[in-house]
């Protein structure tokens, strides 16, 4: 099977591959998901083939084409919307579901249907929404 690719094409898998890795290895200090190391390999030996020898180069000391760090820190910033945009849902959507724990039982919350769950989860974490889009983290106090 041959997929043609345009250079920007290829630039553009080039990021994508190199993103999800990222995306997969990024957190693990122990063993790395191989699949994703292997895939990027192969997407990267074609970097010549494509002009893009500037972007991805050879290291000796591993044996294999890795993007360059300039050509790392660009794709990697990609990710810092996301990441933001996570932070948010992932803290509304913790303290909303605390909330929810604290005015309901559990027994409660396995009884109501899934609409309830969802309009009660939705008004809980729209009141953080609003306080964080005005205040960010500032009004946020943790007791420790």
């Amino acid at each position: 099977m041959n997929i043609p690719l345009t250079k920007e094409q290829y630039m553009d898998l080039v990021k994508v591959v190199h993103l999800g890795d990222w995306l997969v290895n990024s957190y693990r200090e122990e063993e790395e998901s191989m699949e994703f190391k292997e895939i990027g390999k192969h997407i990267f030996s074609f970097a010549k083939e494509f002009g893009m020898d500037d972007v991805l180069k050879f290291d000796e000391k591993i044996g294999t084409i890795v993007p360059t760090a300039e050509f790392e820190e660009e794709v990697i910033s990609l990710s810092d919307e996301y990441d933001y945009e996570v932070f948010w849902e992932k803290l509304i959507e913790e303290l909303a579901n605390r909330d929810m724990l604290m005015d309901f039982s559990e027994a409660e919350i396995k009884e109501m249907d899934e609409a309830d769950k969802v309009l009660h989860l939705e008004k809980y974490g729209e009141r953080y929404s609003k306080e964080f889009e005005k205040t960010g983290i500032s009004n946020l106090i943790l007791k420790v």
